[in-house]
């Protein structure tokens, strides 16, 4: 998809008629369970106008069509969790596109062992484990310095 033609201010915050629009903003109120759409804009000024002085309401930048060209491509996300001691893995789900962690804690079962979760875009489960297996490798040599 291209991105929408739109009439935006550029970088240096002079106005363009019939500009790309390659970002929108999102204004939010509250959290999880009661979280609401309060509006999409095409320009943080468009959000913070709106806005207010409301600040209990939260305005978010996105990329429009962020992840199109990696999923026409063949990539998807994952979830994967190794063992930190032995890089086997323990799960690899389906992931979030958007979702970017990487933590090491004690996994919830299986003994409690020490394990790293990541979320990657890759074009297959085990193209995901490797990536992962390598962060891996890069966390414990920052831990032998």
């Amino acid at each position: 998809m291209r991105p929408h033609n739109c009439n935006k201010y550029n970088n240096r915050g002079h106005f363009v008629l019939g500009g790309i629009m390659d970002k929108i903003y999102i204004a939010t109120s509250g959290d999880y369970s009661d979280l609401a759409i309060i509006g999409v804009f095409s320009s943080e000024e468009n959000a913070e106008l709106v806005r207010g002085n409301d600040y209990g309401v939260s305005i978010q930048e996105y990329e429009l069509d962020e992840f199109v060209d990696l999923a026409q491509k063949g990539y998807t996300p994952f979830h994967v969790i190794l063992n930190y001691d032995t890089g086997d893995v323990i799960a690899i789900e389906d992931g979030n596109w958007g979702m970017n962690f990487l933590y090491v804690s004690r996994h919830w079962s299986k003994g409690n062992p020490k394990v790293i979760h990541t979320s990657v875009i890759a074009k297959s489960k085990e193209g995901a484990i490797k990536i992962t297996n390598e962060k891996l490798a890069q966390i414990k040599a920052k831990e032998m310095v």
